[in-house]
């Protein structure tokens, strides 16, 4: 009987859908409101509206601070995203930096965990 009851028990467990850590945060840009939805993937997150892959830079019990650098030929240019989370208040900011604009790009919003 005790078999039986691990056997159901695993077999249940193996239905189950693997949890998937995911933020969809939103913030205002002018008058308009975007929308990013970061979701995770093993040890990256991936932004899921862009399709691009951030590293996860430092995770602790209360933030999450995620990058990625881009290198475009054709413009000559490097680029530094990053994103920050805070899982406690469900907040987010991003900034996004590039090497031959002397504007940071800025934004702040909160997020919903899925």
């Amino acid at each position: 009987m005790k078999k039986i009851i691990i056997f159901i028990f695993i077999l249940l467990m193996s239905f189950n859908p693997v949890y998937s850590e995911e933020y969809i945060c939103s913030g205002k840009i002018g008058d308009e409101i975007e929308t990013k939805i970061y979701e995770r993937k093993n040890n990256y997150f991936l932004h899921a509206t862009k399709n691009w892959k951030f590293k996860i830079i430092e995770e602790n019990y209360n933030h999450i601070l995620l990058g990625m650098t881009s290198f475009y030929k054709n413009l000559k240019q490097t680029a530094i995203y990053i994103t920050i989370i805070n899982k406690e208040t469900n907040e987010f900011s991003e900034r996004l930096i590039e090497s031959d604009n002397k504007k940071i790009f800025k934004l702040f919003g909160t997020c919903i965990t899925r």
